[in-house]
């Protein structure tokens, strides 16, 4: 986006950055917890149990970003280790079903990425990611204006996570 090859995207919110605006929210979704070892037998997670294992994070994001996307500390306090690094969704899947990681998504992977190696626990306590308009302020022009109009207007669609 910043190079000019697109003029708007959806992005989980925040997005503090001075050059870009932060526009509507699409849609909020609710939060699944990928894993690919003994929690696999469960039925749901809690936030607590993200301070048991280290998470896949992507290097390089800022800080306030990963933070909204996975918290750098449980409810009661403790640390949620970042790592290993992932640079690729392909990455991601290795490390969560190999057993080395866990990495809270939002409810709609799961629709698209079904794999028999994953297995997608509800996390009804973590708070759900919302998804909004992003576009650069200096490219601002009618369509974009037109565009986050009518997000605004029709509203955010709400996902839980918990059906399947």
């Amino acid at each position: 986006m910043r190079r000019g090859d697109i003029d708007i995207l959806v992005a989980w919110l925040p997005i503090l950055e001075p050059d870009l605006v932060m526009g509507p929210t699409l849609f909020i979704d609710g939060r699944l917890l990928a894993v690919g070892h003994d929690l696999a037998g469960r039925a749901s997670a809690v936030t607590e149990m993200l301070g048991d294992f280290p998470h896949a994070f992507a290097p390089g994001l800022p800080g306030y970003w990963a933070d909204a996307y996975t918290p750098p500390h449980t409810p009661k306090g403790r640390k949620i280790e970042r790592g290993p690094e992932v640079l690729t969704t392909d990455d991601i899947f290795a490390v969560v079903s190999s057993g080395e990681a866990v990495i809270p998504f939002p409810a709609h992977v799961r629709r698209f990425w079904a794999r028999p190696d994953i297995a997608w626990l509800p996390v009804p306590d973590l708070h759900s990611l919302a998804y909004g308009l992003v576009w650069r302020g200096e490219t601002e022009n009618d369509m974009i204006r037109a565009f986050a109009a009518v997000v605004r207007e029709l509203g955010a669609f709400r996902q839980d996570g918990l059906e399947s």
